[in-house]
């Protein structure tokens, strides 16, 4: 659970780039079609919903992973925003309150970050039932509502329109609604369904109940929310005459003095921001074909910058070298190839498969650790059933001890008289053991300088 809340908030960190841009391009351009806004939603709404991406130079997104995923065991705990000036303001904090103590029964940054993940779950149903609940009981009330024609039904019970369901969509209209003004409204819901507005709000509050601790998620929601309905507007009036927009204008103008309070579900369409609405509809004009490519293109480029990752190292020649080596056919055994003080280190890593480990310390003692590991960058991550976190350097067919950034191994020796060091040491290397050699590991040792 912890790893996969990280990986959310390293996602929303990504997105808000986006949002904040996106936010600040809708203020100027304001002339815009809001479809073209309503598009660059979509972009923030793809962010969320992948948690991979493509590696580009195009990238305008600082890191591609500001909090790494194994954080909580490291010894000197730090972010990687991108940022300098971040980075110098927030890792001294982290180093100085959340370091791990070598005599204290817990890690305080794991305890937090377990915290954190259970009180974002809670975040997550809080939301998801409450939506449940809402839809429940106004779907509740609108039973008694009788058929006006096709999928609209009207209801004594309710003061505006709006449109309610996700697969099955349904306008709904109150009783009092004057004649002249019914194919307007009529007009306006029927275009949120052919833009499946209801599908794409649906989906943006799905992100929302998910991603509830980012503050920038829910300004883009409400963002949201307020830009389709203007981009239904335009698709009702576009081939409306001045005169015609008027009377549209006024229909806006007389529904919004008998709201309901229907924006209470967030599955429902109700009608939001009158007096931008309005002014919308009057000043609408449709843009040449040659601005509306250059929009389209726009898009594109802020999809380029802001829907890829900043490059790594990892992708240097040498590394992708280093993809092919770890590519190669299983298992694979590393073995311990360093001499401390005349004592050669018997200590193994086996590779099983793709997923799976097993690591000795020492061949002095049969404690074996087993679990996953995983590959990030250019290193590799063993983690047991514990939780406990191993890290190696890899370089080409050679792996480096990280002991930083590793959790404590003990020394595992005949006598800790004779050898009171741990079993293994930072920048211990372990060689790839040949699928020939039969050779006693004894045979092979090069001395550490």
């Amino acid at each position: 659970m912890e790893a996969l809340f990280l990986t959310l908030v390293n996602l929303s960190i990504q997105t808000g780039w986006l949002i904040s841009t996106v936010a600040i391009l809708r203020l100027l351009l304001k002339k815009t079609p809001k479809w073209i806004i309503c598009l660059l939603w979509g972009l923030v709404g793809i962010r969320l919903i992948f948690p991979f991406s493509l590696e580009s130079g195009f990238s305008l997104i600082p890191s591609a992973q500001t909090i790494p995923p194994d954080i909580s065991f490291h010894k000197q705990p730090e972010i990687h925003s991108g940022l300098s000036f971040i980075n110098e303001l927030v890792n001294p904090v982290l180093s100085e309150n959340f370091a791990p103590q070598t005599d204290a029964s817990v890690n305080p940054l794991q305890v937090l970050t377990w915290i954190l993940s259970l009180l974002w779950i809670v975040g997550v149903c809080i939301l998801i039932c409450y939506a449940l609940i809402r839809y429940v009981t106004l779907k509740y009330r609108l039973k008694t509502a009788t058929l006006f024609r096709d999928n609209i039904l009207q209801s004594e019970l309710i003061n505006s329109p709006f449109v309610l369901g996700i697969f099955k969509p349904t306008i709904y209209l109150p009783y009092h609604i004057d004649n002249n003004n019914m194919d307007f409204i009529i007009a306006h819901e029927q275009a949120h369904i052919r833009r499946m507005d209801h599908l794409t709000k649906f989906i943006a509050f799905l992100l929302l109940s998910v991603y509830w601790f980012h503050p920038l998620v829910w300004l883009a929601y409400i963002l949201f929310c307020h830009d389709i309905e203007l981009a239904c507007d335009e698709k009702v009036i576009r081939a409306f005459d001045t005169e015609k927009r008027k009377e549209y204008s006024k229909v806006l103008l007389r529904e919004s003095t008998k709201r309901t309070a229907i924006l209470s579900c967030p599955l429902a369409f109700g009608e939001i921001g009158i007096k931008e609405r309005i002014k919308n509809v009057i000043r609408y004009k449709k843009p040449p074909l040659w601005i509306m490519t250059f929009l389209i293109l726009g898009c594109v480029v802020i999809a380029a910058c802001f829907l890829t990752s900043p490059k790594s190292p990892s992708n240097a020649p040498n590394s992708k070298q280093n993809k092919v080596a770890f590519d190669a056919v299983y298992p694979r055994e590393y073995l311990c190839r360093t001499v401390h003080e005349s004592e050669p280190n018997f200590a193994y890593v086996l590779l099983e498969n793709e997923t799976d480990f097993q690591f000795v310390y020492s061949y002095l003692s049969s404690h074996i650790l087993a679990g996953t590991y995983e590959i990030i960058d250019d290193k590799l991550i063993l983690k047991n059933q514990n939780g406990d976190i191993y890290t190696f350097l890899y370089q080409y067919d050679t792996l480096i001890f990280d002991k930083e950034n590793s959790s404590y191994i003990p020394s595992f020796r005949f006598s800790a008289d004779l050898y009171p060091e741990p079993a293994i040491k930072d920048g211990d290397k372990f060689l790839l053991k040949d699928a020939n050699d039969t050779s006693l590991f004894g045979e092979t040792f090069s001395t550490e300088e």
